[in-house]
């Protein structure tokens, strides 16, 4: 609903007003009345409004009027004294959007040249093997490698030109703990424990079950690299009030620098020696298409992954 200007508006009754009766977007979007201030920077730009809205017509009092004043007063001195900040992290979100698309497309291309040469090498080691029994450790270990290259190959696509997922009504903890379980050996050997923590009656979640095991599987893997001697990895799952699934992964590993967590998760972005930086790109991504978020907090020792995806519609 386009109702940007220069001067305050004040609608009661979006129906009737000369201005509004005959917006489409009124009736679709239930706006009944609306009380609008615009917020206009320092240099004479305007910016945007700063607007409340009521399903149904209503009059506002001159005390809900100063109100929206005084936030929207609040609201342009803030810009103002800020407006540099916001052009340059626009800027670098905007070169960051730019770098990611260019690299998606070069992506594809290197897909489809790599992964067929890969295939054949790989169908080709298999038949020199098939029929000797000499030479078993070399051949898993080339196998072991080019299934890896194909793994990186499949993240970077991943990474740069995410999918849409194969959604399927799937119980949450039949998502959860197999990505549990699979760890669990790798964390063993490290002297590290796994505790799981999951609510009573876990919802139904529509997902590509494969994909958010990955991804838990993905941060599990991040905790035990976190965690320099042995130390414990506790996995919490449950139902928020906002009809979202929740599962929380906390170590008490070394942590992430409060200098560089806002870039943890972008493409390429790594501070392993040996990592790719693709893995929570790639992890965000597929929680995203499922309409879901990935959060990462770091305070003092250790590290908090929460994971929310939306419940399944109950009929």
């Amino acid at each position: 609903m386009n109702l940007v200007g220069r001067e305050p508006l004040i609608i009661n009754n979006t129906l009737q007003h000369k201005l509004t009766k005959d917006m489409s977007i009124i009736y679709e979007e239930k706006v009944g009345s609306y009380l609008g201030f615009p917020i206009i920077l320092h240099d004479g730009t305007l910016f945007g409004t700063l607007c409340a809205i009521d399903t149904v017509p209503y009059s506002f009092d001159d005390e809900e009027i100063e109100i929206m004043k005084s936030l929207s007063r609040i609201l342009t001195n803030y810009l103002n004294d800020n407006i540099g900040l916001v052009a340059f992290s626009k800027i670098e979100e905007e070169r960051q959007l730019e770098k990611v698309e260019a690299i998606g497309k070069m992506a594809s291309g290197l897909a489809h040249e790599i992964g067929n040469p890969m295939q054949s090498i790989k169908g080709f080691i298999q038949y020199v093997f098939k029929d000797s029994n000499h030479n078993k450790d070399f051949q898993r270990i080339v196998m072991n490698e080019i299934t890896r290259v194909e793994e990186l190959i499949s993240e970077f696509v991943l990474a740069t030109q995410p999918s849409s997922p194969v959604i399927q009504m799937n119980n949450a903890i039949d998502v959860i703990l197999p990505s549990v379980e699979r760890i669990k050996s790798e964390a063993y050997a490290k002297g590290i424990s796994i505790t799981c923590s999951l609510e009573d009656h876990l919802p139904i979640i529509n997902v590509e079950a494969s994909q958010i095991q990955k991804v838990i599987m993905n941060v599990l893997r991040n905790s035990l690299e976190a965690i320099e001697q042995e130390g414990s990895i506790r996995v919490v799952a449950y139902r928020d009030p906002f009809h979202f699934l929740v599962i929380e992964v906390s170590d008490n590993g070394r942590g992430i620098p409060a200098g560089i967590i806002k870039k943890v998760g972008y493409p390429f972005f790594t501070t392993k020696d040996y990592g790719t930086g693709l893995g929570l790109s790639v992890s965000k991504n597929i929680i995203r298409a499922h309409g879901g978020t990935l959060n990462i907090e770091s305070v003092g020792n250790g590290t908090k992954v929460s994971i929310r995806l939306p419940i399944a519609i109950e009929k």
